[in-house]
Formats: structure tokens, C-alpha cells, sequence
């Protein structure tokens, strides 16, 4: 503020004694603020004292005040809420504690620091028992509280009002230069493009333009902090770089760790990405782009590659107006990309996903009708078998036929197991002990001039699988390996060791929780698999054997099977150096692997009892009659859920058991077993079923069935069943 400059400021007292007004009246009211004071108050509420001798004090120089009394605390608070409602704030507020009858001054300061956090309050008083101490806590900051005890003298309020009002306007111009300095960065970070355009423009005005870029580049140090930014700068005649302290903690280099020449800065960057890097800089140069603009990778002191992007434009020309310096920022982006990658590879593992899911649910689809047909198949056939026992040649025809229908019925199976659906037996399994097995069949099968061996550990923890699907992942694995070195010798090595999965494995890239597996590796040395086939090679039916060579099931069954256990495959392979497979099963700790006792045979089969057979299918509800009455059974075949429940209600004491498809039209299976349990709650129940992957064990359970029976139907297996459940087995 200069001393031709004057300001008014506007000034509050709350004192409920109006001989105190007057006073501040008398001392801060002027019509003249320049001229000196000339008088004391010796004693508040006594006349005006004039000491002629007394050295007169002036009034400072400049200020004026704007004068609001008030007499009680909530006047005061009023007054003030007004004046910042009005954006015309008082500088000083002088407040007497005690106001009678109303709220005392301590009450109206806290209100008033409310309202207007600035302004600076004294405290008035009289009294000796007021404590600053307390008051300072409950009224902060302390900075702007002052205390002034009664008696004073007009010198002291006229240098307090004068100390405080000036003080109030500069931290006033303090905070609006604050908010517009906070502005301006806002503003000039937005702008920083515009701003290297404006230097292109004014190339006329060489030293207004020098100007403006060092105060741009002053603010810019303040939004290259906040982004963390580095900045670079080129001299292309040199062939020189800098960079500043920021751009060095991106790469981890010390100043002096690094050569800034080109031989230097080539050293720093990918060798797939320095050549890019030149032509967008000499692109640039040449006025084709008009923003230098590239994401290359950075060597940094640990050796790790890191992914930079640098933005940037010629800040320089020489007195040829050429350019001579190319400046720029760069940001560590090496995050952002990697998320990138990461996010492609998990859009293509989840169409592959999808892709799997849905030629899983259209083998399922076709599983469901085949397997009706092979259940007419084998259950006539299984018919015909028992009337042509004495007829050798017959029975060979029949024996073959039924061989047919049951490698069929593997291939549906194994169609099941790719689309999840197949029924497993979960048992603690000893996979060492299964890999031994299948070797042994392997070398009876498998030419001399291939060589297999193992590496399995000893001693290793179980998992939890179905023997019959392990048995048949690692024949298939094998035999893949065998047959990608059929035309050559070879070697196949299988392993089978512990691993464990971390965190920072987990998900990547086999999608893989973290915690203990063991891995079964079946490696060969074929011919190799390339990157094309590598993405398909477990989709059902694709096959890289001619026509008549394989059916393209066995790596789509192997993939399901895997999903089944809740395991992991994947492969690691190039052409012409092999393959290997890598499959990985969780661990459940230590256990005993299963061991099954086949039944003896020779139990009786046959039987007397009344069977209501219920299927949608007349060829099969009729075979189902046909077969079981063979072996005695008096059976009632009906084709309609509807018809064969009211057939139990009228009839429900003549049966002895139902035996239910589950999919048929107007009424499923499970509920119209719950129908049937509600007339008789003893009677045993038998649902058959092709393919249904809604169907859970759960939904069994609670529809009170006895036995799931999968289809197509073993005729003895069948009957056997049948027998178990009316001798109570």
C-alpha cells in the first residue's frame, strides 16, 4: 500500500456501557484521519484530560474507519453476518466480555470466528478473571485474538485499530493473490499447448517471446510436479539430451550415470523402438507432424524395461530459422500398457471361454438324443442275447453289435467330459500310482523306437479326482506325444511333482488360484505345434491328422476332464522342438487312493414285482416293458407323466416301484417323483437320464429318488439295480 493510497475500514464494537461507545466514537469516528491525536483517556467513564506537555502521537497516515456499535452480543453477531452476506467485511471487531442481560462476549466471538474466520477480535474487559488461556481453546486460532484490559487510552486503541486493519487487508490481498495464483495454475496447465503455439507465433518478438517462456516455464515446474512428469530437451545440432531430476527418477539414473550423446541415448532405449523413435523426432523436424508425439521402451538401471511416453515440439530456432532444440515432457506409462496387454488377454481367454462353453453345451444337446437311440440299441440287443444264447453264430452278431453301441456310448462319454456334464466319482487319488499303469499299457502299445521315461516323486500328497477320467487324460496325452513322432524315433517323458502357486503367479497365465498343486508334465520330442494351432488345438473336432486319423476329441476331453478337477492345462511348444503339457491338479492332502471290489457274480437278477415304467419315448417305454419283463417283472409302460400319475392314484397299492425318465415335456422326472411320494412316501423311485446339466445331485435328494441311472441303460446293470433296491441293498 503507498502512502497516497487510502483505505476505509469498517470497524465493530459491542459494549453494552454507551459512555464506551462514545469513546470509540470520539477515538476512531474522524473527520480527519491524517491529523495527530492530542489527548489521553485516563479512566473509562472520565472526561478527556489535555497534557499539553505530553508529546503528541499521530493518527497513522492514510486510514479511515467505517464505525458499527452495538450494545449486546447478538446485535453484534447479526452485524457481522450482514457485512460478509455483503462482501464488505469488518478488519477488526472489539467485543467487551461481559454484556448483561444478554449473551456475554466470548458467547459472540465464537459465532463471529464462525462466520467470518479472518477478522481479528479483542477482547475488552474490566474484569481480573478472565483467563486468555481458555478462551484461546475455545475461540482459535490464536493469532486472532487479542485482549485489552479497561482502563485504556485512545493512543492504544487508534495503533491497534490502525496495526490490525492494516494487517487484515494484506492477509486479504494475500488470499485473493493465493485464489488467483491457484487459478492462473489451473488455467495455465489446461493452456500449455497454447502456450508453445503463442512462442511459434511470436517467433518477431525474440525477447517478449524468451520472457514469456521462462514465466511458462515457471508454472510449469508447479503442473510437471503434480503429475509427475519429467522433461526433456533435444539440441539437435549437438546431439545432445538433458533431462531434469524428475526424468532421471523415472529411469533410476544418476546425471552422471548416463551419456546424453546419441550413442548414449540408443543405449537407453529397446532396439525395436529407437529407429521408430528418430523418424517420429526427424518427422517432426521437417514440419510433417506438428507435435513430436511416441510410447517407446526405456532401459532403466536395473535393467528392466519401462514403458515412457514423451510428448514435445521445437522450443528453439537458430538465427537461419532452423530448428535447434526440441522440448517436451515424459510419464512413466508403463502401468497403463501393461493393464492394456492384460485386458486383451483376458478378452481373448474369455471368447475362448465362451467359445469352449458353447460347442460344450451343443455336445451335451447332441449327448442327450444319441444316447436314447443307444439306449433302444442296447436294450434290444441286450433282449435278443438272452433268447439266442444256444445260437453261436447269432450271438456273435449280437456281441458285435452291442461292441459298436458301447464304443459309442465311450464316445458319447467322452463327449460329456468335455462339456462337464459326465457323472464322476471324486475318491483321493494316488496319481503316481495311475501313471505307472498307464506306462506299463503304453510300452505293450507304443513302437520300441520310442522311448518313454518318468520322473515322479516320492511321497506325494493326493488329490481329489475320478480314477476312470485320470486313467484316460494321461492315455491321451500320451498318445498325442506317441503320435506327433509316429514317423520318427523319439522320447516321451512324463513327471509328476509338487508346486505351489503364489500370489503374484495366481491368475496369470493359467488362471490359476493361488495354493498347492501337483503337475503332471507329458513332454515329446515331435514335431511341435505352431502358434495358430496352439489356440485350438482343445476345441472338439480339430485335428491337424489327415481324414480317417483321429476324430479331433481326445485334447477336448482332456480339456474337460481338467475342468472337472478344478485343474489347469496349458501347453509349451514351438515347431520342430517338441511339446509339453502341462496339467495341474489341487492338492487335498494325504490320503488313501480308492480301491474298488468288484461284486461277485452269480446273484440272482430275476424277480416278480409290479413296475410302473414311465418315458416320453414309446420305443423306449416299450423296450423298457420288454426288458423287464424278460426277467419276470410285471410292468406297465406309459409314455405320459400326466397319465402315469393319475395311473398311481387310481392303482397306487398294485406297484411296487416307478422307474421315470426325467426329460419329458409336459412334466419332469424329479417332479413327478415329489407327486408320487405324496401318495405313497415308501415307495422306491429309479429316474433315468441321457444329458441334463441342470440336473444336481441336490435336486435328486430332495425329489426322495432312490437311484440316478444314466443312460444308455446296461441291461444287467440295470436289472441289478432294480434287484439291489427291492432286497433293500
Amino acid at each position: 500500500m503507498t502512502k497516497e493510497s487510502t483505505h476505509k475500514f469498517r470497524v465493530l464494537v459491542a459494549d453494552d456501557d454507551e459512555t464506551i461507545l462514545d469513546l470509540y466514537r470520539e477515538v476512531l469516528d474522524l473527520d480527519d484521519a491524517t491529523e495527530p491525536c492530542n489527548s489521553e483517556i485516563n479512566d473509562i467513564g472520565t472526561e478527556l484530560v489535555k497534557d499539553k506537555n505530553q508529546e503528541k502521537r499521530p493518527v497513522p497516515a492514510g486510514l479511515s474507519y467505517d464505525l458499527t456499535l452495538c450494545r449486546q452480543a447478538n446485535e453484534a453477531v447479526e452485524a457481522v453476518r450482514s457485512a460478509v452476506a455483503e462482501k464488505n467485511p469488518f478488519s477488526v471487531v472489539f467485543v467487551d466480555v461481559r454484556m448483561p442481560p444478554g449473551k456475554d462476549g466470548v458467547w459472540a466471538a465464537g459465532q463471529i470466528r464462525k462466520i467470518d474466520p479472518y477478522v481479528d477480535i479483542v477482547f475488552v474487559t474490566g474484569c481480573s478473571g478472565v483467563n486468555p488461556t481458555e478462551i484461546s481453546q475455545m475461540i482459535p486460532p490464536t493469532h486472532r485474538l487479542l485482549y485489552l484490559k479497561k482502563p485504556f487510552c485512545n493512543v492504544e486503541i487508534t495503533q491497534l485499530v490502525a496495526a490490525l486493519s492494516v494487517k487484515w487487508q494484506m492477509g486479504n490481498e494475500l488470499r485473493l493473490s493465493h485464489a488467483a495464483l491457484e487459478d492462473k495454475l489451473q488455467e495455465r496447465t489446461k493452456e500449455i499447448a497454447e502456450i508453445n503455439k503463442k512462442l511459434l507465433q511470436d517467433i518477431d518478438h525474440r525477447k517478449q517471446t524468451e520472457n514469456e517462456l521462462r514465466e511458462s516455464r515457471e508454472r510449469l515446474e508447479l503442473a510437471l510436479e503434480a503429475s509427475n512428469s519429467g522433461v526433456w530437451e533435444w539440441d539437435l545440432k549437438k546431439e545432445k539430451l538433458y533431462l531434469d531430476d524428475r526424468a532421471l527418477k523415472i529411469l533410476g539414473y544418476e546425471r552422471d550415470e548416463i551419456l546424453t550423446g546419441m550413442e548414449g541415448t540408443a543405449s537407453l532405449h529397446h532396439p525395436g523402438d529407437f529407429s521408430i523413435l528418430k523418424d517420429k523426432v526427424a518427422s517432426h523436424v521437417c514440419g510433417e507432424n506438428p507435435v513430436f508425439e511416441s510410447e517407446y521402451r526405456v532401459r532403466t538401471n536395473t535393467g528392466a524395461w519401462r514403458w515412457l511416453r514423451s510428448c514435445g515440439k521445437i522450443s528453439r530456432w537458430d538465427t537461419d530459422q532452423k530448428p535447434e532444440i526440441i522440448s517436451g515432457t515424459t510419464v512413466d506409462v508403463t502401468e497403463r500398457v501393461h493393464a492394456k496387454e492384460e485386458r486383451t488377454r483376458l478378452e481373448d481367454s474369455l471368447r475362448q471361454a465362451q467359445k469352449m462353453e458353447a460347442i460344450g453345451t451343443l455336445a451335451g444337446g447332441f449327448a442327450h438324443d444319441f444316447n436314447n437311440v443307444l439306449s433302444a440299441i442296447n436294450g434290444y440287443m441286450g433282449i435278443v442275447r438272452n433268447h439266442c444264447s444256444q445260437d453261436i453264430k447269432l450271438s456273435y452278431y449280437v456281441d458285435q453289435v452291442l461292441g459298436a453301441s458301447n464304443r459309442a456310448t465311450d464316445l458319447i462319454r467322452n463327449m460329456m467330459a468335455f462339456s462337464r456334464q459326465a457323472k464322476v466319482e471324486m475318491v483321493p487319488l494316488d496319481i503316481g500310482s495311475l501313471v505307472e499303469e498307464v506306462l506299463n499299457l503304453l510300452r505293450a502299445s507304443i513302437p520300441s523306437t520310442i522311448e518313454i521315461n518318468h520322473h515322479i516323486k516320492t511321497d506325494l500328497d493326493t488329490v481329489l479326482a475320478d480314477p476312470s477320467q485320470i486313467h484316460q487324460l494321461l492315455m491321451n496325452l500320451c498318445t498325442n506325444a506317441y503320435q506327433a513322432m509316429e514317423t520318427s524315433d523319439g522320447r516321451i517323458e512324463i513327471t509328476l511333482e509338487p508346486e505351489t502357486i503364489s500370489v503374484d503367479r495366481a491368475n496369470i497365465p493359467m488362471n490359476m488360484k493361488e495354493g498347492r498343486y501337483l503337475k503332471l508334465s507329458v513332454t515329446d520330442t515331435g514335431c511341435g505345434i505352431d502358434q495358430e494351432n496352439i489356440e485350438r488345438i482343445f476345441e472338439p473336432y480339430f485335428t491337424t491328422k489327415a481324414v480317417g486319423e483321429g476324430t479331433g476329441l481326445g485334447l477336448a476331453m482332456v480339456h474337460g476332464i481338467v475342468k472337472e478337477h478344478k485343474g489347469a492345462i496349458f501347453v509349451d511348444s514351438q515347431p520342430g522342438t517338441g511339446s509339453t503339457f502341462h496339467v495341474y491338479f489341487p492338492i487335498t492332502g494325504k490320503g488313501e487312493a480308492k480301491i474298488e471290489i468288484e461284486e461277485a457274480p452269480g446273484h440272482v437278477l430275476s424277480g416278480n414285482e409290479r413296475i410302473l415304467f414311465v418315458d416320453d419315448e414309446k420305443c423306449l417305454a416299450d423296450l423298457g416293458k420288454e426288458m423287464l419283463e424278460d426277467y419276470g417283472y410285471n410292468v406297465e409302460s406309459v409314455t405320459n407323466p400326466d397319465v402315469a400319475l393319475a395311473t398311481f392314484k387310481e392303482n397306487h397299492e398294485k406297484f411296487d416301484m416307478v422307474i421315470t425318465d426325467y426329460i419329458m415335456p409336459e412334466m419332469t422326472g424329479d417332479r413327478l417323483a415329489i407327486k408320487i411320494l405324496e401318495i405313497r412316501p415308501e415307495i422306491p423311485i429309479i429316474m433315468c437320464t441321457g444329458f441334463n446339466k441342470t440336473l444336481s445331485t441336490e435336486i435328486v435328494k430332495q425329489a426322495g429318488i432312490k437311484k440316478l441311472i444314466t443312460k444308455p441303460l446296461d441291461l444287467e446293470g440295470f436289472v441289478k439295480t432294480i434287484r439291489d433296491l427291492f432286497e433293500g441293498k
